[in-house]
């Protein structure tokens, strides 16, 4: 089944891209683009299941995007010459779309440890959040509310959001059980419940820096990812940590260090 789905899906790009060299029709720049990205997501779905090795990963989808914007590059050459401007704007803007997301993975992928903060950080109107990361771990460069750990990016990261936060109950702990069994249905449908949301390793409630904080530790399939849930008067903060099953282990008293250091400090 998988074959058949990659397959028919290299069938559709082959025709598009025929077809759009011969004749102007703005159909097949959507059909283009609605089966390359089908194909990249059923790409990286099968790199992720198998465990390929994180290099053979990287590469395989900065290719993927560097030849699709290429094949952009091209379809706005034929188009413009063809008398055709707007489709070879169109195609022309996608291009640099995607050649910027190229730019983007490989200015990630080449950062290297201490170029940028080791303090995730997160502003409000009202305050700002701060939290020391791992030894190891670094924020994103265009972004501090997103973190990594240096020497695997792509499988152990995280992140910072903030959330209003409405209680009909004044419970943060029932507020908390009730987000993450949730989470765990829209990721596992009827299975979790069915397992009585086995997922959930652990919960914990505590006062960190006098806030309210509830930690759940979730076996997700090839990862355990650690939420913290924070209070704070009419809004909520998340903490994400997302590791490797093997890796968690050794990282879960660190990580439990850097939630001992979030600070929230009022404006």
């Amino acid at each position: 089944m998988l074959i058949l789905y990659f397959l028919g899906l290299t069938l559709i790009i082959t025709f598009s891209v025929i077809k759009m060299t011969k004749e102007y029709n703005f159909g097949y720049i959507l059909i283009l683009i609605g089966a390359t990205l089908m194909f990249l997501i059923g790409l990286v779905r099968v790199l992720k299941n198998k465990k390929t090795k994180v290099q053979a990963y990287k590469f395989l989808v900065s290719l993927f995007i560097f030849i699709f914007g290429c094949t952009l590059i091209y379809i706005t050459v034929i188009y413009i010459k063809a008398g055709h401007i707007i489709g070879g704007l169109l195609a022309l803007f996608l291009a640099i779309i995607i050649f910027r997301l190229l730019q983007e993975r490989i200015t990630l992928h080449k950062l290297k440890e201490g170029m940028t903060s080791n303090i995730a950080k997160i502003l409000s109107k009202k305050y700002e959040f701060t939290m020391q990361l791992p030894p190891g771990w670094q924020t994103h460069p265009h972004s501090e509310s997103e973190f990594f750990e240096g020497k695997n990016k792509e499988n152990n990261w995280g992140r910072v959001e903030i959330f209003p936060l409405e209680l009909k109950d004044k419970n943060f702990d029932k507020f908390v059980e009730r987000e993450v069994r949730s989470y765990l249905d829209e990721v596992y449908g009827n299975e979790a419940k069915k397992t009585g949301y086995s997922q959930i390793i652990s919960k914990e409630v505590k006062q960190i820096n006098g806030k309210e904080t509830v930690q759940v530790a979730l076996d997700m399939a090839d990862s355990v990812e650690f939420h913290i849930y924070i209070r704070y008067n009419d809004e909520y903060l998340w903490v994400l940590f997302k590791l490797l099953k093997e890796d968690f282990s050794q990282y879960e008293s660190i990580l439990r260090q850097s939630i001992t250091s979030i600070k929230i400090n009022p404006k």
